[in-house]
C-alpha cells in the first residue's frame, strides 16, 4: 500500500493506481465529439494492462513533482509558473510549462508544446472526491482536438 498524506501547508503527496469500475471494466472514456474512437482504442487497451501508478507531490505555488510507473516510466519536477522543461514521450520532444488551476479546483495544468510536429497537449490533473482526474486534450495545427479523460484512485 502506498503512503498518503492529506493537504497541509507543505503540499500533499498522492500515490494512486488506475481506477477500475466495480465490474472490473476500464474507467477510460473518450470524450471526442466525433466518431474516431479507434485512434485511442489501442492506447486505452495498453493503459488498462499497465497497472499505472502516479506519484504526485504538489506544493501549491511552488512545485509539482510527477513520477509515473507503468507502461511509460518518467520522473519530472516542475516549478509552477517557471521556465519550460524539456520532456520526451516516445521520441517526441516537448517543452512543458505548469500553472495552477484558477477555477477553484485543486490541481495543475501542464501545457506540452511540440514545435517540430506542430501540436500541443493540455493535461489537467485535479482532485475530485477521492480520485485524481486527468483530462488530456491534443490540439493539432489545423485546430482539431482529441480529448480523453482518465481517473485514478487515491491510495
Amino acid at each position: 500500500m502506498s503512503e498518503q498524506r492529506g493537504a497541509n501547508r507543505r503540499g500533499f503527496i498522492i500515490c494512486s493506481r488506475f481506477a477500475q469500475e466495480e465490474d472490473g471494466s476500464s474507467p477510460h472514456h473518450n470524450i471526442n465529439n466525433n466518431n474516431n474512437k479507434i485512434a485511442n482504442k489501442s492506447i486505452y487497451a495498453a493503459a488498462d494492462s499497465a497497472n499505472t501508478t502516479h506519484h504526485i507531490k504538489h506544493v501549491p505555488g511552488k512545485t509539482f513533482n510527477l513520477r509515473v510507473v507503468g507502461l511509460i516510466k518518467s520522473q519530472i519536477e516542475y516549478e509552477i509558473g517557471g521556465e519550460p522543461v524539456r520532456t520526451t514521450i516516445k521520441e517526441k520532444e516537448f517543452m512543458d510549462t505548469v500553472t495552477e488551476l484558477t477555477d477553484g479546483r485543486t490541481g495543475v495544468k501542464i501545457l506540452k508544446v511540440n514545435k517540430k510536429d506542430k501540436y500541443h497537449i493540455e493535461v489537467t490533473r485535479f482532485l475530485e472526491n477521492d480520485e485524481i482526474v486527468m483530462e488530456q486534450t491534443v490540439i493539432f495545427s489545423d485546430g482539431k482536438k482529441e480529448k480523453a479523460c482518465q481517473r485514478f484512485k487515491r491510495e
